[in-house]
């Protein structure tokens, strides 16, 4: 999958702690950055689109976020 490194990449930006002087590399902004790159080569799934949903929240773009976890909601499994 093309997608897979960028998938990766996010999780690293998203979910790392900030710790002055000594982690200054986890930024949201990278992760929606590489989420939105991620849903854009591949296919969407779900679990990608509920990270990027939680990372805009946490941006501040709730009601985006909201909307995307409306649509995963409603997604068919497959």
């Amino acid at each position: 999958m093309k997608m897979g490194w960028l998938f990766h990449a996010r999780a690293v930006h998203f979910k790392s702690p900030y710790i002055p002087f000594l982690l200054s590399w986890p930024d949201n902004d990278d992760a929606i950055k590489y989420l939105k790159k991620a849903l854009n080569i591949g296919d969407a799934n779900p679990n990608q689109m509920v990270y990027l949903a939680q990372a805009m929240y946490k941006d501040g773009q709730k009601s985006q976020a909201i909307e995307m976890l409306k649509e995963v909601a409603n997604m068919n499994p497959q």
